[in-house]
């Protein structure tokens, strides 16, 4: 990863001429492909600064980023609609909070719906995760310089959670358990907490297909596409989102997965979409054994174990529902959010 650059995505939602523009840019630096990352953003190799063309990320609710201090934020906005969900969270309540952000985290924070599973909830250092009371949120604090994770003693205002995470990422390091960290922070910030009634219980569900053409309420389709290299073809990507502004689609998701999702699809413009797909040859129909796998950006060695497993599972009819993998380098220090983690040994 010192080796790249990153686009960082608020919660990994984009527009079709957001994404448009960062096309623009990776096709300036001679690039035909873009990769995702696991926190729902865009990576690069690394390049010479444009000041002049990164500057103009900013104005995209987007930045340029090569200082690996900085973490994007990840949420589940990607799952509403379409995976189950807490009643009173919808995808309009991320964007508000999304919004409240206006500086770089250093922490790596979650803000997801503990009845979807396509998001992690505990992959992040500051985990918001939706309760039953509408508009507020568990916290679960996986801080560096502590040896063990606890939850924060109260839930959190929605429309609190941007002031109390940039709070805790400037003092966490003062606080030697959770209860003088709340009490930093009450000193530090007003906020409109409520009290917990019961923890926090998170039902276990199978890990959703996430790929594919799916129904969406009565008139309307999503859109998930994935590329087993994580290569993502930028001819395709401009002609896709050029269907998407025709068809009046706003919305373009980064998974964590490495993969994107598009919600809200016309029934109209179904067979259109279909046509491009078919045109460009785009495989959308990967079976569950490629899916569920998380592996590092730009990593060959790792692509070719995985396709080792994957060819093994397959051959000897090995089904691997439920279950998610992730290939790692042992001397790595990420927090995983798969089943199963395949650490490579590094060899002294």
């Amino acid at each position: 990863m010192v080796d790249l650059k990153r686009v960082f995505i608020k919660g990994g939602i984009l527009s079709p001429s957001e994404l448009k523009q960062i096309i623009n840019y990776a096709e300036s630096l001679g690039l035909n492909a873009l990769h995702f990352g696991s926190r729902q953003d865009i990576v690069f190799p690394k390049h010479e600064s444009n000041e002049e063309i990164e500057s103009q990320f900013t104005k995209l609710n987007t930045s340029m980023i090569s200082n690996h201090t900085y973490q994007n934020i990840v949420c589940s906005y990607v799952s509403a609609d379409i995976f189950p969900s807490t009643s009173w969270l919808s995808g309009v309540s991320y964007l508000y909070i999304l919004e409240s952000f206006k500086y770089e985290p250093e922490l790596k924070i979650n803000i997801t719906d503990p009845k979807q599973q396509l998001v992690p909830l505990f992959s992040g250092q500051l985990n918001f995760i939706a309760s039953q009371h509408e508009d507020y949120w568990y916290l679960y604090l996986k801080l560096p310089n502590w040896e063990e994770s606890v939850y924060y003693p109260v839930l959190v205002y929605s429309w609190d959670i941007s002031k109390i995470a940039k709070a805790i990422g400037e003092i966490y390091l003062e606080a030697d358990d959770v209860d003088e960290l709340f009490m930093l922070i009450n000193d530090k910030v007003e906020t409109n907490n409520r009290t917990i009634e019961s923890k926090l219980k998170v039902d276990y569900r199978p890990f959703p297909y996430y790929e594919g053409m799916n129904k969406m309420g009565i008139n309307q389709y999503w859109l998930g596409l994935y590329w087993r290299n994580n290569r993502y073809d930028l001819e395709f990507l401009k002609s896709f989102c050029d269907f998407c502004l025709d068809n009046r689609i706003g919305k373009i998701c980064i998974t964590p997965w490495k993969s994107f999702i598009v919600k809200g699809i016309p029934r109209d413009s179904k067979l259109m979409l279909e046509k491009l797909l078919g045109k460009t040859g785009i495989n959308i129909r990967h079976s569950l054994l490629e899916l569920n796998w998380h592996l590092p950006v730009s990593d060959d060695e790792a692509l070719a174990l995985k396709k080792f497993i994957v060819g093994n599972f397959d051959q000897n009819d090995i089904s691997t529902y439920g279950l998610t993998f992730a290939i790692a380098n042992r001397e790595q220090k990420n927090i995983f959010f798969t089943s199963i983690v395949v650490e490579k040994n590094i060899q002294p």
